[in-house]
């Protein structure tokens, strides 16, 4: 009866997973977040801020905004963050950009939307042009052919957490630093459910109480 059960809760957990990884895939025709450039408020330091029509790109996730017909990247070095009045996007490590999913306090959990570059390239077959989408002062290098143009890019979802303004991936290695003392025995035994997941948003959004407020 041990050996049945045991093989059942098995089976369910390659079940669960295998249905996890065939979930349909998220597509975009665009290499823009947005359909349309819109107006938010960009907060640099000190509280500073302008209102300017901006855009976030897939390929890289950069800050971007357009200027007689031309696409240009944003320099962030001094942006803390663009708010719009449905969405809040904070600077996460390479300059790119995470929409705020989850909040307590002053810790975040933001997710960067991007186009799955790998998964392009493996739907795409040998010998196709290659293309690519230009912005003022660098070339975001995409293939636009194969499936991946017909049936529009794959996306991914990255996701980095923002600690009283600390901000880490969200992986195992990196959050345990950062959980209080107390709870890092809960901690270590909720990173062992079996269906726990870092690529998860609502198992990442539980972390939230490790964290000191």
């Amino acid at each position: 009866m041990k050996k049945q059960l045991v093989f059942l809760v098995l089976s369910f957990c390659a079940l669960f997973a295998f249905a996890q990884q065939n979930q349909e895939t998220r597509r975009t025709k665009s290499v823009l977040l947005f359909p349309e450039f819109r107006e938010g408020k960009v907060v640099q330091s000190f509280g500073r801020f302008v209102t300017a029509k901006v855009n976030i790109t897939l390929t890289e996730g950069k800050l971007c905004d357009i200027q007689d017909g031309k696409v240009r990247e944003i320099d962030v070095t001094r942006i803390f963050s663009v708010e719009f009045p449905d969405a809040k996007f904070m600077k996460v490590p390479g300059g790119m950009m995470g929409k705020v999913v989850g909040q307590d306090g002053y810790n975040y959990l933001l997710k960067v939307t991007l186009i799955d570059k790998d998964r392009v390239r493996r739907e795409t077959a040998d010998g196709l042009e290659q293309k690519a989408f230009f912005v003022e002062g660098a070339m975001l290098d995409l293939e636009r052919e194969g499936q991946s143009a017909n049936e529009g890019y794959p996306l991914i979802d990255k996701y980095y957490f923002n600690i009283q303004g600390t901000v880490i991936p969200a992986n195992e290695s990196a959050f345990k630093k950062h959980v209080v003392p107390e709870r890092k025995k809960e901690f270590k035994k909720l990173m062992n459910e079996h269906y726990w997941s870092w690529r998860d948003e609502d198992s990442l959004q539980k972390l939230f109480q490790f964290l000191k407020k």
